[in-house]
């Protein structure tokens, strides 16, 4: 198995799609929330944003009636979280998700069942290369009150995984009131022309790299007879929970029964890491200007996270990552990241080491740091003897040569040693011995002192 395939990845590229604005509820309402598999086995000095490979949300929307609402399902998968398997010059993947909603006293009320097949032409596609995914839409009428819905992926290839994911939903009756606000959607861009949407959706709570700022879209529903409305946006968080960033009054038309909203929000390159909320808070035009709570029509909000991440995973230990640099960086690299004069620019040297060995730098995945790191998670949990296993000689054998070709093993002599010897197609034979009894392999064959890591890919 190759050691890519031992640690799973959260991040979700999204392309670029047109839809019409008749249409655009049925994309825009993607919003995902954290979910955490056993899949996922991240470096312990990283956690991996978002924590899954499955994503799930589950959106109230107004339904056309009183009795029921519309609770929308929506199902991510993206195509690293599957097997696929090859079917003549074709890559096949192939899952069946389960939908169970349950009420409030655990009873179940509801359960839709549906497969999917996936077909790729190409094999690094296959393998999520190239950011691609599969996502679901399931419409369900449910009446007002709480529920739990629960989504079972199951993988129909290969190792038969599973992905499970649980929401916690309150339906509104939304013709109880006036006037009501939607959930919110992070956005990328919006983009017009002829009556038709450019959109790129920011499938994630962590609004990090997002330098240009971004859209919040929501729906408004208004009875009130009126043109239009005020909307203010509230960032609030840290200990306090006080409000960080606070916008002037937008006026929008609410004219409409349903209309369609999309407010700026300007990058946060102020906020430190974390978890904040971000609140739209929505106004009679009439209201002071220095409204209260009082003064509120309605009010949607969601939690945004500001999160630095290379390629999906969020730094947790600094200055250990670079430590363990030593098999990649040399010397004198290693020293420009360490003489930075704030941890803040240590960060950034950093990142910009590992972009410049990003085999495929217009994608957010860097897969030589992923590869790197997945190394190293994989020797501290093989290779451990009297120290951590990145830093015994077997661990370093393989985080920068990788998987060997071949393995040798020799049972314990009467000398009370036991010899491993490692094959490389390339890279010739290495020799561990261990002379203790206790698996600590001590490598007995010369290894080049200027060897480094180089990307299995460019190999």
């Amino acid at each position: 198995m190759l050691l890519i395939d031992c640690i799973k990845y959260a991040y979700l590229h999204v392309m670029l799609r047109e839809i019409p604005m008749t249409t655009i509820v049925m994309v825009l309402f993607i919003i995902l929330t954290t979910i955490t598999t056993v899949e996922a086995q991240p470096s312990s000095n990283f956690s991996m944003q978002d924590g899954s490979t499955v994503f799930l949300d589950v959106v109230c929307l107004r339904g056309n009636t009183d009795t029921a609402q519309r609770v929308d399902v929506y199902i991510l998968v993206p195509y690293q979280a599957l097997e696929f398997m090859r079917s003549n010059t074709l890559y096949k993947g192939q899952y069946q998700g389960i939908i169970t909603v349950r009420d409030s006293l655990g009873k179940q009320i509801q359960q839709e069942k549906f497969d999917r097949e996936i077909i790729e032409k190409n094999y690094e596609n296959a393998r999520g290369a190239n950011g691609g995914f599969d996502y679901t839409q399931t419409i369900l009428p449910l009446k007002p009150g709480k529920y739990t819905v629960e989504v079972l992926v199951l993988d129909n290839n290969g190792a038969k995984k599973e992905y499970r994911k649980t929401r916690v939903i309150t339906v509104l009756n939304f013709q109880n009131f006036t006037f009501s606000m939607s959930g919110l959607l992070l956005v990328n861009s919006i983009e017009e022309s002829g009556g038709r949407y450019t959109i790129t959706p920011h499938l994630s709570d962590n609004v990090a790299r997002l330098q240009d700022g971004f859209f919040v879209f929501f729906e408004t529903y208004s009875e009130l007879g009126v043109d239009s409305a005020d909307f203010v946006y509230e960032i609030s968080g840290g200990k306090e929970s006080s409000v960080l960033l606070k916008s002037p009054r937008i006026r929008k038309s609410i004219r409409n029964l349903t209309e369609q909203q999309f407010i700026k929000i300007p990058a946060a390159t102020n906020l430190a890491s974390g978890t904040y909320n971000l609140r739209i808070i929505a106004l009679r035009t009439t209201a002071p200007a220095n409204f209260s709570k009082q003064d509120y029509s309605a009010v949607s909000e969601r939690s945004i996270s500001i999160e630095r991440t290379i390629s999906g995973f969020v730094l947790k230990d600094l200055e250990k990552s670079i430590r363990q640099m030593r098999y990649v960086a040399s010397q004198t690299e290693l020293d420009n990241i360490r003489d930075a004069s704030s941890s803040e620019d240590k960060r950034q040297r950093f990142e910009e080491f590992w972009k410049k060995l990003d085999p495929t730098p217009i994608t957010e995945r860097n897969e030589a740091f992923e590869e790197y790191y997945g190394r190293i998670e994989f020797a501290n949990k093989n290779y451990r003897s009297y120290t951590e296993g990145w830093l015994t000689d077997m661990g370093m054998v393989f985080i920068i040569l990788g998987p060997p070709s071949n393995i040798e093993r020799q049972p314990r002599g009467a000398d009370g040693r036991t010899y491993t010897r490692w094959t490389y197609n390339n890279n010739g034979q290495y020799t561990f011995v261990d002379n203790s009894g206790f698996d600590d392999f001590r490598l007995v064959t010369l290894f080049p002192s200027n060897e480094k890591y180089k990307y299995s890919g460019n190999q």
